[in-house]
């Protein structure tokens, strides 16, 4: 598991020790919240590199700054205290924002235009 996220993880979660308990349920939460998140919002995730893509095939990297780390955070905060159920209606305004911009990323233009093509 990347160091970085569970650093930011635990300090999500207002975690400021360390023991082999805590450590590794804090390391499943997070593990367990990438793929779900990813499918949420709309990344690609590959379950046999564990690796995240974005709408444009890039991989998409959650130590850095963004909605979906800030999602991300958030969702391990609702598992640690067992209310993943409730994230979905708390946040989906967020969620659907992240949608909607990997699904443009993911949208081929047509070469010569400014943007998509249009159905008329």
């Amino acid at each position: 598991m990347d160091s970085e996220l569970v650093v930011l993880v635990k300090g999500k979660l207002n975690i400021t020790w360390s023991d082999k308990n805590t450590d590794a349920r804090v390391d499943v939460v997070l593990e367990d919240a990438i793929p779900k998140l990813c499918r949420m919002v709309g990344l690609r995730y590959d379950y046999e590199t564990g690796t995240a893509y974005d709408g444009a095939g890039e991989v998409f990297d959650f130590g850095i700054p963004s909605m979906e780390r800030w999602l991300l955070l958030n969702y391990c905060l609702y598992e640690w205290n067992h209310k993943g159920d409730l994230f979905w209606a708390a946040y989906e305004d967020d969620i659907g924002s992240c949608q909607q911009r990997h699904d443009l990323e993911s949208t081929p233009e047509e070469e010569g235009t400014d943007g998509p093509s249009e159905n008329v």
